[in-house]
């Protein structure tokens, strides 16, 4: 993905590490442990006998450390493959910072690079082999220009398409395909930025959205239990533009196929609808269950969030190889446990590409029950999950942090119930206090930037978690209502940060005492209505707010620069 500098911040970031430089010594001081690439899982932590991950770092220093006598584990230059979240917790892992060593770059990589020398012409795959039974619904017209990766028996996790959306509960995102850091499409109908709308596609039938089950909107007060949301039905469209017609009988199988009986080489799999049902604010995607080209239905599972409308039709059919006609897109093909990556790349050639598949779903680090420890001055690239999560965590510190190509929110701070956002149930919990994000880069995110959830609304305790001096951007690019700052609970403060260049919204209110002050809005609320890029409301009690000297440049859609929602 395009990388960006931050000027002055970079600047003020690398001479903070310059001076933070600890002296080379042939033994460590006490409670500092080093780790390096190329370390030992049994060497003593020195400086010249490095351990060889964070974890064992952590291990070597647990019970050690105490507010009075802090411990340091630095990190020395190099990329460390992450398959597993590392989770720092309790007071045995209190109090300990874990830094990039001074002038050098420790990556924790979620992405794992596909070897050049493992990718074939799709031509050249012999015909028969049962893991490319699917090949058959690749377009004739492209079949010279895709290429093909066996990610199975590279052991690479191929992950899956979950049900997200608006005030859908977020889950981990499908991996993404990045090359020569440029997000690449998931096999799509229609191509760029056209969309299947109601000249393309009516709504047949519409039954009730989940928003309909929430407590607010049901007689007798009460919602219905979130699985049971998820087994409501889905909408059926009847297909009318003649380009679509011609097409989508293969988007899924025939209606009336028993379960267990699909043919593979002529339907797709696991294809999804993704984008606006009904309304043009809040994203949401279902899946594509079945077709019947008799009367050019196509039938859905899964429950939209708002009652489907022609109105707001606007989506794509993705996750369809049969689809994969354009450069740059690309269908990892889960069927039966084959997990084989089909890729049209630009040019129609992979020679001379670095390509990486987004292959962890999880945190990188998970910081819960601790005190005053610190993340600093790490890179943490590829998860389609949360970049970090701190639950219950006091006084702890994410420093100089690069967040990015993160499918859900770069940092989590608390949580929330699966209670819609606009109801009475809905909480956060397990924020902790006093925690701060500063000097950070997060940027390519599918959701949002900081989700700061912290104090209690019943008794005004306040949470006092600072978000500042922090340039967010590219963020929201998979999901709406994931700002780049959530000021959740009581008593938080976003302030000097730079956020810029996202389709939708980049701050959200909801609670008290919080402070907005000093940031540099730019190029946001792009894409969607009824947002601003502050936007705060639906609670008369949100009282005591500030929000105070905000440039605002490039806003483009929403009601205003600040919406304040009732």
């Amino acid at each position: 993905m395009p990388r960006r500098v931050m000027g002055v911040l970079a600047v003020a970031m690398l001479a903070t590490a310059v001076t933070a430089a600890p002296a080379a010594a042939a033994a460590p001081r006490e409670n500092v442990v080093y780790v390096s690439p190329d370390g030992e899982a049994g060497a003593t932590g020195t400086l010249a006998d490095p351990l060889a991950t964070v974890e064992q770092a952590r291990d070597a220093l647990a019970g050690r450390t105490s507010e009075r006598n802090p411990g340091t584990v630095y990190i020395r230059g190099g990329v460390y493959q992450t398959s597993e979240t590392i989770a720092l917790t309790g007071r045995q892992n209190s109090y300990v910072t874990y830094a990039a060593y001074p002038g050098e770059q420790a990556e924790f990589a979620g992405v794992t690079t596909l070897a050049p020398d493992k990718f074939r012409k799709l031509g050249d795959v012999p015909a028969g082999e049962a893991k490319w039974s699917s090949r058959a619904r690749v377009p004739e017209s492209v079949v010279p220009n895709v290429y093909v990766y066996d990610l199975g028996a590279e052991g690479i996790p191929t992950g899956q398409l979950n049900k997200n959306g608006f005030n859908w509960k977020p889950q981990p995102f499908a991996p993404e395909l990045i090359t020569d850091d440029a997000t690449q499409t998931l096999a799509q109908y229609p191509n760029g930025a056209a969309k299947l709308d109601r000249a393309a596609v009516t709504v047949k039938e519409a039954p009730k959205g989940a928003r309909d089950y929430f407590s607010d909107k049901t007689a007798d007060g009460t919602t219905m239990p979130y699985e049971d949301m998820l087994e409501l039905p889905g909408p059926v469209y009847t297909v009318v533009d003649p380009a679509a017609a011609e097409r989508y009988a293969t988007w899924a199988r025939p209606a009336g196929t028993p379960d267990g009986e699909l043919d593979n080489t002529a339907y797709e799999t696991d294809g999804w609808l993704s984008g606006y049902f009904g309304n043009n604010y809040a994203n949401d995607r279902v899946r594509i269950d079945s077709v019947n080209p008799a009367d050019k239905s196509l039938h859905t599972s899964y429950p939209t969030m708002y009652v489907a409308t022609d109105k707001w039709t606007s989506f794509v059919a993705q996750n369809v190889l049969s689809e994969l006609d354009t450069e740059g897109e690309y269908y990892i093909d889960r069927y039966n446990g084959d997990n084989t990556l089909y890729y049209y790349p630009p040019g129609g050639t992979n020679d001379g590409k670095e390509i990486s598949l987004t292959s962890f779903d999880a945190p990188f680090f998970q910081l819960e029950h601790v005190e005053g420890v610190t993340l600093k001055g790490l890179r943490l690239n590829g998860t389609t999950g949360t970049g970090v999560r701190l639950l219950d965590a006091e006084s702890c510190t994410l420093d100089g942090l690069e967040i990015l190509n993160v499918s859900m929110d770069a940092v989590s701070i608390g949580e929330a119930n699966d209670a819609i956002t606009a109801v009475a149930e809905y909480r956060t919990s397990r924020g902790g206090h006093r925690n701060k994000v500063i000097n950070s880069r997060l940027h390519d995110l599918g959701g949002g930037g900081v989700f700061t959830a912290g104090g209690d609304r019943d008794s005004l305790e306040r949470g006092d978690h600072v978000v500042e001096h922090n340039e967010i951007y590219d963020f929201s690019k998979l999901a709406t209502y994931t700002p780049a700052g959530y000021m959740y609970g009581v008593g938080n403060t976003f302030r000097y940060n730079h956020v810029h260049d996202a389709p939708h919204m980049a701050i959200q209110v909801m609670g008290n005492d919080m402070v907005i002050s000093h940031n540099r809005f730019e190029n946001l609320v792009t894409n969607a209505s009824d947002q601003g890029v502050i936007y705060a409301g639906r609670d008369y009690t949100y009282l005591n707010n500030e929000i105070s000297y905000q440039p605002v440049q490039g806003h483009r859609r929403g009601r205003q620069p600040g919406r304040l929602h009732g």
